[in-house]
């Protein structure tokens, strides 16, 4: 299981209602906590998207999953 928590890149604040994608695949819109529970993911490499149409740039990086938890920074626009 991974959780994914999105956060403002300048305020640190959860960013909710992002859409988050694993491997190409939807996982889920963050909470109000900015999280997203992905389950059954497997550790290694894997490519990890999340958009938040209205007031941010999207974030998208392949990256190697060896904890429960990836903390991702969105930029306001």
């Amino acid at each position: 299981t991974l959780t994914v928590y999105v956060k403002n890149a300048y305020t640190r604040k959860a960013v909710a209602g992002a859409s988050v994608y694993l491997d190409s695949v939807f996982a889920g819109i963050t909470d109000s906590r900015g999280a997203v529970v992905i389950q059954r993911v497997y550790a290694g490499w894997h490519y990890l998207v999340v958009t938040k149409y209205t007031g941010y740039l999207p974030y998208w990086v392949t990256v190697a999953i060896t904890a429960s938890t990836f903390m991702v920074y969105l930029t306001p626009t």
